[in-house]
């Protein structure tokens, strides 16, 4: 509905916060600092193990806090917070960025200016002020490949990417400057604003995603079902990034190859199932292999290998069982962070 001139927006503000300590205080004081009158915090934290909740206490903004006895994941955490709320726009941030001031209302200035977009994320930049690409192509083949065999460092080059760069551009967010307001196929979740009427006609965040890749099927649903998603530079967002999976990094790893497992078995072609499957496998056996002669050569304990060849044994199971990728990243969770089998 489009907004009324003059009259402030209801945003409600979504944090999902997991062991985020030294990160989200900052990140409720950049909310506080927007000055909306018509707003609301939701923080759903999920079964952090540091100082989290006392930090957020500590702060004394006005929120309301949901706190949860196991972590259920990214994706459930945005749903279960989104439905303890009524306001007309939804804006997911994570605990470890931070918003520049007028951010909010750009977004939504942005949002409300025509029906057709119900998705719209900002102009994302690390402490240091440089550029995070934020707005990307929906996955493709390439980019996954790209990922799963570290090449985007290579592409990334600087000889590469004046060679490559406008081809290139096309394929990967990171080739592109961000510098103009323009309509693409998915922006990060890291900060993401999105209609609440778009969110309720998608049901959210689909569940089966445990840890990335939900914004790009929401984003990807969100066209077929006939709305825009809209890049906003002019709205600007500082993200300290990996501060969110830094507590546990091998676990981040495995989640995120199960989503793009999920995520291709969803949307994708069988052709394209099997392809990155098979290259993941490819990367599980050469891992396996680099960590075997590296123990032998002194450069890793029993224990790290024991540790890393368990990611591998989880990682084989999420490509046997593509559907069940969320119930296997749960068991990853039990194996590579809380040490049980």
């Amino acid at each position: 509905m489009p907004k009324l001139p003059g009259a402030e927006p209801e945003v409600a503000f979504v944090i999902v916060t997991f062991n985020s300590a030294g990160q989200v205080a900052q990140c409720l004081r950049s909310i506080a600092r927007q000055r909306l009158h018509r707003a609301r915090i939701v923080v759903v934290d999920n079964a952090s193990t540091d100082e989290t909740i006392s930090v957020i206490r500590q702060t004394g903004i006005g929120l309301t806090l949901i706190e949860n006895r196991t972590n259920r994941g990214f994706a459930a955490a945005c749903n279960q917070a989104v439905e303890a709320v009524g306001e007309e726009f939804v804006l997911l941030l994570n605990p470890d960025a931070r918003l520049s001031p007028g951010a909010v209302s750009t977004l939504v200035d942005a949002v409300v200016s025509s029906q057709e977009i119900g998705i719209a994320g900002p102009r994302i930049l690390d402490e240091s002020g440089a550029l995070i690409p934020s707005a990307y192509r929906l996955p493709t083949l390439f980019q996954e490949l790209a990922f799963l065999f570290r090449l985007k460092p290579i592409l990334l080059w600087g000889p590469v990417r004046v060679v490559l760069g406008p081809l290139l551009m096309r394929r990967f967010g990171q080739f592109d400057p961000h510098r103009t307001r323009k309509v693409v196929e998915s922006v990060v979740g890291s900060c993401l604003l999105v209609r609440r009427d778009v969110w309720e006609r998608l049901s959210g965040f689909d569940e089966g995603f445990f840890l990335f890749y939900e914004e790009k099927d929401f984003c990807k649903r969100a066209a077929e079902a006939g709305y825009k998603t809209l890049f906003v530079p002019e709205a600007k967002v500082i993200h300290s990034v990996g501060a969110s999976v830094k507590s546990a990094p091998r676990f981040a790893a495995v989640a995120k190859r199960a989503s793009m497992i999920y995520y291709y078995q969803k949307h994708k072609s069988l052709l394209a199932n099997l392809a990155v499957r098979a290259a993941l496998l490819a990367t599980v056996v050469l891992s396996v292999a680099r960590d075997v002669v590296w123990f032998w050569a002194g450069y890793l304990s029993a224990g790290e290998l024991g540790r890393r060849l368990a990611a591998s044994c989880l990682l084989c199971r999420i490509v046997s069982r593509p559907k069940e990728a969320r119930s296997e990243v749960m068991r990853a969770r039990s194996v590579l962070i809380e040490g049980r089998c």
